[in-house]
């Protein structure tokens, strides 16, 4: 898709060599035919690759011309976020423009407008117009397409789109450099008593040296990962509860992509197998990836019955397999033979001082905060059950532990969701204290300007959970107000405030 962004540009590119190429046909059709066989190459070697049954391979054997149109036109790919307005794509184009001028610092960014100035005074007009089409259409053009809310995890996705740009300006930057260094050579030849040709190199490199030594001086705090072993240190803690030969279900990105990582590229613990539940990635997948999910929920409820391994699955995960669950804080495991709905709550030190490390991390990226957020918030539902299903000796035990989660939101939220799901009556207290309390750590956050930015969907979540709350305790307007709102900040049909409104008569319409 981004090449495809480009290409007006390319053309525009192409446009002065066009008279020459009508001119003499063959020349052009070679042209055209070695780049169409250039850019298919790649293609035909990800289709034979596919077909011999690598142990990683995303959607498994391309079988068909079905399997092949699903892969290159993203259809597994749900970027659009229904509820992004244009509000977030000028908040995008902001932080896209104050990239652009970082990516290539500021004397490069300057040296970057020189080059165009220096192409349009020599007549190269087409070679700037096409290269600003390629640079809009990987930007303005994008984001217009795009249906982006601006929040830290979107930011992360959006990232590596604007690479494309960034090569754009970097020719702009090459270009001027060029002009630069060969105006000054004269003089600095003239200086060193040196040939001009070798003053013309020395200030090239010296400039280019200077560039890249700004940028990793800039960027060396957040680039150097030497300490960072946040993915290993989860990848520890989850192989260390894993029990010999047991089997993982992963679903997301986090479990999928740190635990394939260290079970697949640093044969660690080759005793356990990683399944994928969307049927993704792994060569061991126990349906095709495009089957639909109920087909897919009755395939693992097989090899669920089948099997006397023990099987695990992430937290928050929810995978339909009939029988009760031990959880294990990160962890829930299969209890076959209890009924659907059994919780038996396991002890686990090594669980707990995990999630003591992370609440004292700070996350480097976005893709860091996400699994931040997502280990936070598994814990705080696991302190939830030991509330409801451990009884007294239980809550006395986690009582620490509950009191760090009370002073995180993800974790709050986690506490939130078990008691309003699984509590009676007893519990209301409880939760309004847990509500307000988070309630004013959103706002903290959102006030803060060293915080992420938080996603409309997470305040959306809480605003339902309070109107939640407010019905159980008979405060019928109240809730309604609250689910009023959820549903302003998401209006999308996975917001649950649309059907809590319509058990009220109120009928919303989801966004698009």
């Amino acid at each position: 898709p981004l090449m495809a962004l480009a290409t007006p540009g390319l053309l525009v590119v192409a446009l002065p060599a066009a008279k020459t190429l009508r001119r003499r046909p063959p020349l052009l059709f070679a042209m055209f035919a070695v780049a169409l066989a250039t850019a298919a190459l790649p293609y035909l070697g990800m289709v034979i690759r596919s077909w011999q049954a690598p142990p990683i391979s995303f959607y498994g054997a391309i079988e068909d011309w079905g399997a092949f149109w699903h892969y290159v036109s993203r259809a597994g790919y749900a970027d659009a976020n229904p509820v992004a307005d244009w509000g977030d794509r000028w908040a995008y184009l902001l932080w896209f423009g104050d990239q652009l001028l970082w990516q290539l610092t500021l004397p490069g960014f300057a040296l970057a407008m020189l080059g165009v100035v220096v192409l349009l005074r020599s007549g190269r007009s087409a070679a700037v117009v096409g290269c600003v089409l390629a640079l809009l259409g990987n930007s303005a053009t994008l984001l217009a397409l795009l249906e982006f809310e601006f929040d830290f995890w979107q930011v992360a996705i959006f990232r590596p789109y604007s690479l494309v740009c960034y090569g754009v300006a970097a020719i702009f930057l090459a270009v001027g450099l060029q002009f630069a260094a060969t105006r000054l050579a004269p003089w600095l030849a003239t200086k060193l008593h040196a040939p001009r040709q070798l003053a013309h190199t020395a200030l090239a490199a010296s400039a280019g040296l200077a560039m890249c030594g700004a940028s990793v001086a800039g960027n060396w705090s957040v680039n150097n990962r030497a300490d960072g072993d946040f993915a290993q240190a989860y990848a520890d803690m989850l192989f260390a509860l894993l029990p010999q030969d047991a089997v993982m279900l992963v679903r997301g990105d986090l479990e999928t992509a740190v635990l394939g990582y260290y079970r697949h590229v640093e044969q660690r613990r080759p005793d356990v197998d990683i399944v994928s539940t969307h049927g993704i990635v792994y060569a061991n997948r126990l349906f095709h990836p495009r089957d639909d999910e109920g087909e897919k929920d009755e395939k693992l409820a097989r090899f669920v019955a089948a099997t006397d391994r023990p099987i695990f699955y992430p937290a928050a995960s929810d995978v339909v397999h009939g029988h009760g669950v031990k959880h294990h804080g990160f962890l829930q495991e299969v209890l076959k033979g209890a009924p659907s709905g059994t919780i038996i709550l396991a002890r686990s030190e090594m669980a707990a001082n995990y999630f003591r490390s992370v609440l004292a991390r700070r996350p480097l990226d976005g893709w860091e905060q996400t699994m931040r957020l997502a280990h936070l918030h598994y814990f705080g539902q696991y302190l939830g059950y030991a509330l409801l299903v451990g009884g007294p000796a239980w809550a006395n035990s986690t009582q620490e532990l509950r009191r760090l989660a009370e002073g995180n939101l993800a974790s709050l939220m986690g506490l939130i969701q078990v008691l309003l799901r699984y509590g009676d009556a007893s519990h209301h207290e409880q939760v309004e204290a847990w509500v307000t309390a988070a309630l004013r750590l959103q706002h903290s956050a959102l006030d803060d300007a060293d915080a992420t930015m938080l996603s409309r969907w997470r305040r959306a979540e809480l605003l339902y959970l309070s109107g939640v709350l407010r019905g159980r305790q008979g405060s019928d307007e109240a809730a309604i107000d609250a689910f009023r709102a959820s549903w302003r900040l998401h209006p999308a049909a996975d917001n649950p405030a649309r059907e809590a409104l319509a058990i009220h008569g109120i009928e919303v319409v989801p966004k698009r």
